[in-house]
């Protein structure tokens, strides 16, 4: 797992920048977690995100990158089928 922190500046330019980062990474990987902390600081307030993640396309070590994508009756199928067919 992978951890990616971001922060979301309070002030109403920054804003929209900051969560447009997080959203276009977000849309890039497969979510597992986050943890938030609200930072109050004298000159900009912010949200600091933090973001566990794995690679979208990421597979388990021996797993077989055709299995990642099968739902769990299509993965079932193909089991049995490996199964037979060794």
């Amino acid at each position: 797992m992978k951890v990616k922190v971001f922060t979301i500046r309070l002030t109403s330019e920054k804003m929209v920048s900051d969560q447009k980062v997080l959203n276009d990474f977000l849309e890039t990987v497969k979510f597992v977690k986050s943890a938030t902390h609200f930072v109050e600081a004298q000159d900009v307030s912010y949200w600091s995100v933090m973001v566990h993640f794995e690679d979208r396309y990421e597979t388990k070590k021996n797993e077989d990158p055709k299995e990642a994508k099968l739902n769990a009756k299509q993965l079932e199928v193909f089991q049995t089928l490996k199964q037979w067919r060794a």
